[in-house]
């Protein structure tokens, strides 16, 4: 699988069109910009896209626990690269990392709230998620939380302001870089 190949099928592909995320997915198929999960889910597929040795070990290492490889199994579910395209199963993998305080996690269980992939669409979920990957510093959750404000009620963006300082409150401090 090319780089470039990888690159386009990048699985923000699926975000709403009305996020800052379709620049940024512009951005990313005309090659000037790989995230650094993007690199890792081009470093963990053997080159027939099969889930192979260095998959198993991010599977291996997501079930002991690691937040990385929790949510590289997310981006690889939510893609599906390595193993059969599973939103349920990415959702799974996300929120695990995500509540052991990986931004890159939190960023992408707002992605999934908002698009409606593998959960019911929820933009207060999406905005408490964002908000708190945003409160550590994850650029682009700041940038949608500006967006989703102008498609929220008042009332609604107080709910969900509620909803992610519940949620922050019960997510561990932010992981060791492995």
């Amino acid at each position: 699988m090319g780089v470039l190949l990888a690159v386009k099928k990048f699985w923000w592909k699926k975000a709403p069109q009305f996020f800052s995320l379709v620049e940024l997915m512009r951005s990313i198929t005309k090659g000037h910009q790989l995230p650094l999960y993007g690199m890792f889910l081009l470093a963990m597929l053997v080159p027939s896209g099969g889930f192979g040795q260095i998959g198993q070990s991010w599977q291996e290492r997501a079930e002991a626990g690691s937040p990385f490889a929790q949510n590289n199994l997310g981006i690889m579910y939510a893609q599906g690269e390595g193993v059969p395209e599973n939103d349920v199963e990415a959702i799974k993998w996300f929120r695990l990392a995500a509540e052991q305080g990986h931004t890159g996690a939190q960023y992408s269980l707002g992605v999934m709230y908002a698009a409606g992939n593998g959960v019911s669409q929820s933009y207060i979920i999406a905005y408490a998620w964002w908000n708190i990957a945003a409160m550590s510093g994850h650029k682009n959750a700041s940038r949608n939380l500006l967006v989703i404000e102008r498609r929220l009620e008042p009332s609604e963006i107080e709910k969900a302001q509620a909803l992610s300082l519940e949620l922050s409150k019960t997510i561990q401090q932010k992981p060791e870089e492995e």
